[in-house]
């Protein structure tokens, strides 16, 4: 909105209101909006009175004999209105560009510009922006954060394929900040805005449905896609009310929908299902150095079911009250047909006789940091000390009695490498860890070397009280002026029922 004859340019409102302060006199005010014909209308502004204008705006380019018509869709309209006015870089997309309201949002968000993304089946289930993974970016719904897992962990990450766009009435990508919103997303924030019964003209009713059918000439899978179903449907409410003697001051939208899809996918490698079956069946109760490949049809039905309701009560002009439900369910189905070549002695049969080495695999669960360990060769250098080893701290850590961040081991030292040592599937965490400690103290002395002579340690904790035990333990064993370089990592299991610790290490003999 522009007043003729001065710099004076406002946007309105989201529902499309504006106040305006001008002195007093004749007036020209010029209202345009994205896709709409700009308008040109008079106003008299006398001293001490409020003056009320209504602009109704509309497009010639709909306006056309039997022929054709363009044009962009309400929500398309707003995006581009609201893209164009924004204070700080964003994309955004309407939901109803591609006229699916059971549709995902990861559909909209994937043909936004910097945006990669990762395909399960037929959905988008994780997004990539600025190449970043969805751990650096920060899923916000009306510029608030929420909670976000992919349901078997505590990381940041999100899978957007559980979430509708039924109640959405568009979605954002910002990679540039405001002021008052957080800087933790170095790739940015996907927003998503919901609908509201403010934005449409009056009462509007939204039934629609649809079939899906992906014909593939090789599908042989159970699940695959039939022309016999109502795979898509939507059922859309929103309207205005008076309420409490107030007029249009209360907002009502609310949605139901369903999507029905299969979907197949095809898989060859070492990961996936083929990892867990030969941990469980073919090498499980020795070192997992297994060797498998296979490949496979995985055929699925998803059902994915979303409401969602928005109220929106107007409190006065400038300001109004708001509730926001929705409830989301994505199920399903799955099943595997995946054959695997598997070698359940491939320790033995890849390393040459008796050179296997000592190895540990697990998997390492932490939300909070990472922690990298290295063993480099120094060449022919002498410890700093003197001495066959020297314990050193990292100048901007705090040193500490139980363990060192490096240690130097002068050339030519033996060096000790024992791994894997648990205490077996019994007993609770504080004895189990006892055992363990007992049985590496027997290992380094039949190996010539004890618990002052250790250099490195890794310590694989499965119990949340593990931790506390082997600090306990530590602080009675060690030597605290010639602690091991060592790291501590919770993980989820120790590949062997029971176990709720392991330890490996590296040691140099006492003489």
């Amino acid at each position: 909105m522009e007043t003729e004859g001065s710099a004076l340019t406002v946007v309105a409102e989201h529902d499309g209101s504006r106040r305006l302060a001008l002195p007093e006199g004749a007036h020209v005010l010029t209202v345009s909006y994205a896709g709409l014909d700009r308008i040109e209308e008079p106003v008299a502004v006398v001293a001490g009175q409020t003056v009320t204008k209504n602009f109704e705006l509309a497009t010639g380019i709909c306006k056309v004999e039997a022929v054709a018509a363009s044009g962009l869709r309400d929500g398309s309209a707003r995006a581009i209105q609201a893209q164009r006015q924004s204070e700080n870089p964003k994309w955004l997309a309407a939901t109803d560009t591609f006229g699916n309201p059971a549709a995902k949002p990861g559909e909209l968000i994937q043909r936004l510009p910097g945006v990669s993304t990762d395909v399960v089946g037929s959905d988008v289930r994780t997004l990539y922006v600025r190449g970043m993974g969805p751990g650096f970016s920060s899923l916000m719904v009306d510029g608030e954060r929420v909670a976000t897992s992919t349901g078997t962990s505590g990381s940041r990450d999100y899978q957007i394929e559980q979430l509708g766009t039924g109640n959405l009435e568009s979605v954002e990508l910002i990679k540039a900040p405001q002021p008052e919103q957080d800087a933790n997303a170095v790739a940015g924030f996907v927003n998503l805005v919901s609908r509201r019964a403010f934005d449409a003209p009056g009462r509007r009713i939204t039934v629609s449905g649809g079939v899906m059918w992906r014909l593939r000439q090789t599908d042989e899978s159970p699940f695959k896609d039939r022309p016999d179903n109502l795979d898509l449907l939507s059922v859309a409410d929103s309207d205005v009310f008076n309420v409490l003697g107030g007029r249009k001051n209360l907002g009502v939208a609310f949605n139901v929908n369903r999507r029905i899809s299969a979907a197949t996918r095809d898989e060859a490698g070492p990961g996936g299902v083929l990892h867990n079956f030969s941990q469980t069946y073919l090498n499980p109760n020795t070192t997992p150095l297994t060797r498998i490949f296979g490949s496979d049809d995985i055929g699925y039905e998803g059902r994915a079911h979303h409401a969602g309701l928005s109220l929106d009560y107007k409190l006065s002009p400038d300001a109004f009250v708001f509730f926001r439900g929705a409830n989301n369910t994505n199920d399903q189905f799955q099943e595997y047909y995946r054959p695997g070549i598997g070698n359940p002695t491939a320790t033995a049969a890849n390393f040459a006789p008796g050179a296997v080495p000592p190895a540990v695999l697990m998997a390492w669960e932490s939300i909070l940091f990472t922690e990298i360990e290295m063993v480099v060769a120094a060449g022919a250098r002498p410890a700093p000390t003197g001495d066959r080893v020297a314990y050193l701290p990292l100048p901007w850590l705090t040193p500490s009695p139980r363990d060192s961040k490096v240690c130097h081991v002068a050339a030519g030292t033996p060096l000790i490498f024992v791994a894997g040592v648990d205490a077996g599937e019994t007993g609770s965490a504080r004895e189990q860890m006892k055992t363990i400690i007992e049985r590496i103290g027997s290992v380094l002395y039949e190996t010539g070397s004890s618990y002052r002579n250790l250099v490195e340690a890794t310590y694989y904790l499965a119990a949340p009280e593990s931790r506390t035990v082997l600090g306990d333990i530590r602080g009675v064993c060690f030597d605290p002026t010639r602690a091991p370089a060592a790291s501590a990592l919770q993980v989820p299991g120790q590949g062997r029922p029971g176990r709720t610790a392991m330890i490996d290490l590296i040691a140099i003999p006492v003489k």
